[in-house]
C-alpha cells in the first residue's frame, strides 16, 4: 500500500512525529473534517499525502489508524488522531470500533481517552457483529477497572449479545469473581432478568467456578433456578465439577428436580460411562442418604437475605430479623418451611432467606 502502509505502521508503533506531518492540514485547520459515524462501507484509503491523507482510512481488515493505535496501547497517538478528526465509531470488518479493541486488551488509559476526548467520542454501547459491547469484552476477560469505568460512563450492563449473554453472564462463565461482584453491585437487576436458556449461575456451575456460583446464590439467584438443561446442579454434575456439586448440595440444591427431558440429575448421570460419573454420583447419593424424611438436610440453616425487613405476620409465622440464623426443621410446601430461632418455632418463606449447611 506504499504511503498508506507507512501510516498504519506509524499508528501501530506510536510514531506521532510522522503522523503529525501527514495530517498537518487537519491540525492547522482546527479539525475541519467531521468524523464519520456508524457502520458503512470501508472508507477509501487512496488519498495521497500531497492532498492530505484521511485519518479515517481503513486497511483490509477494516481497521482505521485509530483501531491500530488503540489495539497497540498507543495512547498519545490516539489523542493525536482524535485531534485530527479520527472517528471513534467506524467499525472494522467484524463490526468492532476502537473502543472494543481497547476494552478487549484491558487498556484503561486508552479506554478513557476514547470515551472522554476528541470531537468524536466513543459510544460505550456500540455493538459489533455479534452484538458484544465493549463492556461484554472487558467483563469476559475480567478487566474490572475497565468494567468499572465503562459503567461510570453509562455502559448498559443489561444489553445481550447474539448468544443472549449479558456482561455478567460472561464474567460468571469465565470465573472473574471481582467483576461479578462489581456488576451485581452496580446493577442488581441482572440477578432477576427473565431468562430462557441459562442464568449466570448455570454458567458458573458448568465451568466449575465454585466461588462465583456461591456469590451468585448469596446475592439472590435461586440455587434451583431452571435453564435449558435443568438446574445448576445438572450443569455442574454433567460437566464433572465435584467441588461445585458439593457446594450446591450444601446450599440446598434439589436432587429430585427434573430437566426438560424429565430426568433428575442422577438419571442424567446414568447416561455417562460409569467411570466418568462415579465420583459425582457418589456425592449425590450420599447427600440423599443424609437428607431427612422431612425434606431438608441435617443441620440446614436459613439466613435472612440482605435487606430483609419483617412484615406484619400471622400467628404461625416465624419472627426473625436480618442476620438471624434459623434452624430448618421441615419443608411444608414448595416455598414454605418450618424453623426455629430465639427459642420460637414457626413458618417462613424461602424467598426471604438463603439456605446453607450449618457446622
Amino acid at each position: 500500500m506504499g504511503r498508506d502502509s507507512e501510516l498504519f505502521k506509524a499508528a501501530q508503533n506510536g510514531n506521532t512525529e510522522f503522523l503529525e506531518k501527514a495530517f498537518a492540514t487537519f491540525l492547522a485547520s482546527d479539525k475541519d473534517t467531521p468524523p464519520t459515524r456508524g457502520r458503512g462501507k470501508k472508507q477509501s484509503s487512496g488519498v495521497s499525502l500531497r492532498k492530505g491523507a484521511s485519518p479515517n482510512m481503513q486497511d483490509e481488515q477494516g481497521y482505521t489508524l485509530l483501531h491500530h493505535a488503540s489495539l497497540n496501547g498507543q495512547c498519545e497517538t490516539v489523542r493525536l488522531l482524535l485531534r485530527c478528526g479520527a472517528s471513534t465509531t467506524i467499525p472494522d470488518c467484524s463490526g468492532s470500533g476502537p473502543l472494543h479493541l481497547a476494552a478487549w486488551k484491558g487498556d484503561l488509559e486508552v479506554v478513557r481517552v476514547l470515551v472522554s476526548q476528541g470531537p468524536s467520542r466513543a459510544n460505550v454501547n456500540q455493538q459489533n457483529d455479534t452484538d458484544n459491547t465493549p463492556l461484554h469484552l472487558a467483563a469476559q476477560y475480567g478487566y474490572s477497572a475497565v468494567v468499572d469505568y465503562l459503567l461510570q460512563r453509562h455502559a448498559d450492563p443489561i444489553l445481550h449479545n447474539c448468544q443472549g449473554e449479558t456482561p455478567l453472564d460472561l464474567a460468571a462463565q469465565y470465573g472473574h469473581l471481582d467483576t461479578v461482584h462489581l456488576l451485581i453491585s452496580h446493577c442488581p437487576e441482572l440477578l432477576s432478568l427473565s431468562r430462557g436458556k441459562f442464568s449466570p449461575l448455570h454458567l458458573a456451575a458448568r465451568n466449575g467456578h465454585t466461588l462465583v456460583a456461591l456469590s451468585l446464590i448469596n446475592a439472590g439467584i435461586s440455587v434451583n433456578v431452571m435453564g435449558e438443561h435443568g438446574t445448576p446442579l445438572h450443569e455442574a454434575a454433567l460437566f464433572g465439577k465435584p467441588e461445585t456439586v458439593k457446594m450446591l448440595l450444601d446450599k440446598g440444591a434439589s436432587v429430585e428436580t427434573r430437566d426438560r427431558a424429565s430426568k433428575s440429575v442422577l438419571e442424567a448421570l446414568r447416561e455417562f460411562p460409569a467411570e466418568r460419573a462415579r465420583e459425582i454420583t457418589k456425592l449425590i447419593e450420599e447427600h440423599k442418604e443424609e437428607t431427612t424424611s422431612s425434606g431438608v438436610s441435617p443441620h440446614m440453616v436459613a439466613v435472612a437475605r440482605n435487606g430483609y425487613t419483617p412484615a406484619s405476620a400471622s400467628s404461625s409465622a416465624l419472627a426473625f430479623s436480618a442476620g438471624d440464623h434459623i434452624s430448618v426443621i421441615s419443608r411444608s410446601s414448595k416455598v414454605m418451611f418450618e424453623g426455629s430461632v430465639h427459642g420460637k418455632t414457626g413458618s417462613f418463606l424461602s424467598q426471604d432467606v438463603v439456605f446453607h449447611r450449618g457446622l
